[in-house]
């Protein structure tokens, strides 16, 4: 249930202030970076509290608290999380800050319900404007094939291997709304030794003007009737042929095959998931700390984020 990882203090925060708190990293690769107690991982998603409401949870969830404080005190660990909890529950947020837990907002996330039995029944069912804003998407898919590799399957080679990785980067170096330290390269292959995991490759048809190498790929978990795709690589160099949404569309062709009735879409990019007919959730995290300096230097940032905002607009 707890991972204990090492993370950016600002992993959540907006981008401006990732922004500046990684030009100070220059410097100091783990600057304002902590040891956190946290349910699930970062390559996880989603409500990793499992309580039975209708007994003595309070109880339960007690126990469940005393161990984290307890890896916390072994691990010497900055902070305990507990996140991707669904918004509105009373109860809950008046436990939790009696036991001396922040409640912190965090990102959207998206899950698209698949009701529709195939693809053709999902695309009739979206909105007359979802409609039209895909047209485009599934003429660019015509020109594109997928290769899939997994338990049973053909293995990734080291070269493909790097490759995909580089694809990941590409995209994560561009964007700090979830700002994560750099995945290692062992981790694809390392998915693929479980049949819980699949990896899609992406690339351009020959006839269609394409390169020989993939422009995209993703890596996805399977569990009872949910899909859900977790890391996403794409060449920024085919951004005309719409490689973002085309990757996206094949996650929905994907869980159509696999009769699967949702896709976990993650949290971020709302704008291209909504033309997909995903629903954004909003979910938060609860956070004890114990190190007031890391959230005072966290402060400081933010706060010449905006000092330097209100220049600019002064400027203008």
């Amino acid at each position: 249930m707890f991972t204990t990882l090492l993370t950016k203090d600002d992993m959540l925060a907006v981008e401006d202030v990732s922004r500046e708190i990684e030009r100070r990293r220059e410097a100091d690769r783990y600057y304002l970076s902590s040891t956190v107690v946290m349910t699930g991982s970062t390559l996880s998603e989603g409500n990793h509290l499992y309580l039975d409401r209708t007994g003595p949870w309070r109880e339960a969830l007690r126990l469940i608290l005393a161990a984290a404080d307890e890896e916390s005190e072994r691990s010497g660990a900055d902070a305990i999380m507990l996140r991707d909890l669904p918004d509105g529950d009373l109860e809950m947020d008046t436990f939790m800050l009696d036991e001396g837990f922040s409640r912190v907002p965090i990102l959207d996330t998206h899950t698209l319900t698949l009701d529709a039995p195939d693809e053709s029944a999902w695309y009739s069912a979206l909105h007359n404007k979802k409609r039209y804003q895909l047209r485009r998407v599934i003429e660019h898919a015509k020109d594109t094939e997928v290769s899939f590799h997994g338990v049973g399957l053909a293995p990734l080679t080291a070269e493909e291997a790097i490759y995909l990785h580089g694809l990941f980067e590409q995209l994560e170096q561009k964007k700090f709304r979830i700002n994560l330290f750099d995945l290692p390269m062992t981790l694809l292959p390392g998915m693929l030794t479980s049949p819980a995991w699949e990896l899609w490759v992406v690339r351009i048809r020959t006839e269609a003007g394409g390169p020989p190498q993939p422009v995209g790929f993703w890596a996805a978990h399977k569990c009872g009737d949910t899909y859900a795709p977790f890391l996403l690589g794409v060449d920024d160099v085919y951004r005309d042929r719409d490689i973002y949404r085309v990757t996206i569309l094949h996650w929905v062709r994907r869980a159509c095959a696999l009769s699967m009735h949702k896709v976990r879409m993650g949290m971020d990019a709302e704008v291209e998931k909504n033309r997909f007919g995903a629903r954004a959730e909003r979910i938060f995290m609860y956070l004890r700390t114990r190190d007031d300096y890391a959230g005072a230097l966290l402060g400081e940032a933010v706060a010449k984020v905006a000092t330097n905002q209100q220049i600019h607009q002064g400027a203008d």
